[in-house]
């Protein structure tokens, strides 16, 4: 029987891990074995071994074809493929071994490559936009002894990554129901849970919505716009953006108006808890007006959920009115919170467009969008604003 092992974290196992696998059983290999990786040398996973297990199981049952294979879990030192190859070649016999295009082309700063591609043949799916390396790689490889089959089938671009953070918020895409019912069953990736928790208490649900959507949004930018921004602080950056929403002069006086006849679901909401605060950390030409939540927000922030960092209390601070030479955090969270799904702005889909493709365009197209909506409101421009359009855009 012909082999084809294909190993990964699965921290946690999604639906093109399973579209690989199903693709592989359609081009000839009679078994694949979805080896679970203990802790390899080029990623940290924090995930216990045991629940990674059990989820590449839930996610594969049912399938008698494909074999999940627990070998280098139950044997800590064995973190190479060199090392771990030749075992489950003695235990099987003919296997293929299944790697992405990217790990092809860095297999040269892999653990004794030389030994690697003498074990087994390999299998080759493309992963991005690097035809001209690849192919030099698998020349390069092919000249040392190696079997190289490339693949005709490119997986999506799916990121473990974006579905832990994802699950967080409990927002759950791309992985089988099986893995999502024993994430939300063994309470996996709940690190935040406290905070969300502590967070509706002091907004209104609508704007928790919102905060998770701008979230999710922040979190999708990092990773497609190959940010490379820290994912724990774009997360709790972009999910407490809005915390001093409710709490601020300007939203406790609109609170104690009467609603007015265009009221939406959220003017009709109430905060459960407003949080008391030093209004003189409050700059003075803000408080009373629309900008005040951010400051409050990065008061709150710190104050109640204990946030030192300054890049994330800076985001939260400028991310309504922006500035002169914001971070990439600041950026970042102030895009999220106008291109958000929720928003049906006209023009929000150019901008989400626009982004994806340039990130730095893309930031100052929304500050431009939101500078020239202040203006077609008739409302007084913050200065930070004007600073940051004549900065950024030279108007």
């Amino acid at each position: 029987m012909k082999y084809a092992v294909f190993g990964g974290t699965f921290d946690p196992p999604h639906l093109e891990h399973i579209s690989i696998m199903r693709h592989l059983l359609s081009c000839g290999y009679d078994r694949v074995i979805a080896l679970v990786t203990g802790n390899p040398p080029h990623k940290h996973c924090r995930t216990d071994g045991a629940h990674r297990l059990a989820m590449i199981k839930a996610a594969t049952a049912g399938d008698e074809r494909i074999i999940v294979d627990e070998t280098e879990l139950n044997n800590p030192s064995l973190r190479y493929s060199a090392d771990i190859l030749p075992i489950l070649k003695d235990k099987y016999g003919d296997i293929h071994y299944v790697i992405g295009g990217d790990s092809l082309i860095d297999l040269h700063k892999w653990s004794r490559p030389d030994s690697v591609v003498k074990i087994c043949p390999l299998v080759v799916f493309k992963r991005g936009d690097n035809d001209d390396r690849l192919l030099e790689a698998k020349s390069y490889w092919e000249i040392r002894g190696a079997k190289i089959t490339l693949m005709d089938y490119q997986p999506r671009d799916i990121s473990s990554t974006l579905i832990r953070y994802g699950a967080m918020l409990g927002v759950y895409k791309d992985v089988p129901q099986e893995v999502e019912q024993y994430i939300r069953s063994n309470s996996l990736y709940s690190k935040y849970d406290d905070v969300k928790a502590e967070l509706k208490l002091h907004v209104k649900p609508a704007r928790y919505e919102h905060s998770v959507r701008t979230c999710e949004c922040a979190l999708r930018l990092n990773y497609y716009c190959k940010l490379n921004l820290d994912y724990d602080k774009v997360f709790i950056a972009a999910l407490l953006h809005d915390c001093g929403k409710g709490s601020s002069q300007f939203d406790i006086a609109k609170a104690n108006k009467p609603l007015p006849p265009d009221a939406d679901d959220e003017d009709r909401q109430r905060v459960e808890s407003v949080v008391e605060y030093d209004l003189s950390a409050v700059p003075q030409d803000a408080i009373g007006k629309p900008v005040e939540h951010q400051y409050v927000g990065a008061i709150v922030a710190k104050q109640l959920f204990g946030i030192e960092d300054s890049e994330i209390l800076d985001a939260i601070r400028y991310h309504c009115t922006a500035r002169e030479n914001m971070s990439c955090l600041e950026k970042l969270i102030y895009c999220a919170d106008v291109l958000e799904q929720g928003r049906n702005y006209d023009g929000v889909e150019e901008l989400r467009q626009l982004i994806k493709m340039d990130f730095n365009a893309g930031f100052s197209a929304c500050l431009d969008r939101g500078y020239n909506h202040v203006l077609a409101k008739g409302g007084k421009m913050y200065y930070l604003t004007e600073q940051a359009q004549r900065f950024y855009n030279g108007k």
